[in-house]
């Protein structure tokens, strides 16, 4: 089974409370999958840097979405903002003067 989030196709799993029944009483109607789907870490061609120094390919820290890459950018000054792939949670755009990113 599958449900749209936020415009994205996701893949529930089941629950962890699921074990503690007895197996005979589970009847499993799909196999699992052997791995969880993780977003691809590819980088862009180009290496270039914002105007504030970040660069594409730069490891960051978000508060709240965890360690991420840099893999775009656009804007200037107070406007600009990053594309960072946080693997799990996905890519988003931040902007930088809001963001709160630290280096790795």
């Amino acid at each position: 089974e599958s449900r749209r989030l936020h415009g994205r196709q996701t893949f529930p799993v089941p629950s962890r409370f699921l074990s503690e029944l007895p197996a005979d009483l589970i009847d499993e109607i799909r196999p699992r999958a052997n791995q969880a789907y993780q977003a691809p870490k590819g980088l862009p061609a180009r290496a270039a840097s914002t105007e504030n120094g970040w660069s594409v390919g730069q490891a960051v820290r978000h508060a709240k979405f965890g360690e991420g890459t840099i893999i775009d950018h656009e804007g200037t000054g107070a406007s600009t903002r990053v594309l960072v792939n946080f693997g799990v949670e996905g890519s988003k755009w931040l902007i930088l003067s809001f963001a709160n990113l630290v280096p790795i």
